[in-house]
């Protein structure tokens, strides 16, 4: 096998596991959020979901090629919707995110101030978290094969060419 295609296995496995991880992370960020009443708490959930969903796509450690694009429609639709809340909502603080705080009340006493404010924010619809999961665990899945895949190729099990990696 030649060294360029060995490191692209190895950088295409790399990105692969460590998708699988933080679609893995999402999952169980999801799945608290589904029974999480604690608005605070929820809110960290909901972060951490879509962080952790978008990660694979975001960063420096990409996926392979064939998980650029979702699936089908409603996979690219949630896919989207996670873009979007990821760039505008959760990695960053845009205006037009929902996401509000402002000052209630301050009392000073001596060196002391204490300040009372309130926050707003636009949670995420928990009708399609069962819909996230579902998504969220058919990629895993596929990353965890391809991942083995790759592993397969570089213990000289199977040919490089049966998988269409050149």
């Amino acid at each position: 096998m030649h060294e360029s295609v060995k490191r692209k296995l190895l950088k295409d496995q790399r990105a692969l596991l460590l998708g699988a991880s933080d679609i893995t992370q999402a999952i169980a960020a999801a799945r608290a959020l589904q029974v999480e009443n604690d608005g605070t708490l929820a809110r960290a959930l909901e972060t951490a979901m879509v962080i952790s969903f978008m990660r694979p796509f975001t960063g420096t450690v990409r996926l392979p090629d064939g998980y650029s694009a979702p699936p089908g429609a409603a996979e690219a639709q949630l896919f989207d919707e996670m873009k979007a809340l990821r760039d505008k909502v959760y990695a960053h603080t845009d205006r037009d995110t929902g996401r509000q705080a402002g000052p209630i009340s301050v009392h000073v006493e001596g060196e002391t101030v204490n300040l009372t404010w309130h926050e707003a924010w636009v949670p995420l619809s928990r009708d399609r978290l069962d819909f996230f999961i579902e998504v969220c665990e058919g990629l895993k899945e596929s990353m965890q094969l391809d991942a083995g895949k790759a592993q397969v190729i570089l213990n000289g099990e199977v040919p490089v060419q049966r998988w269409g990696i050149t």
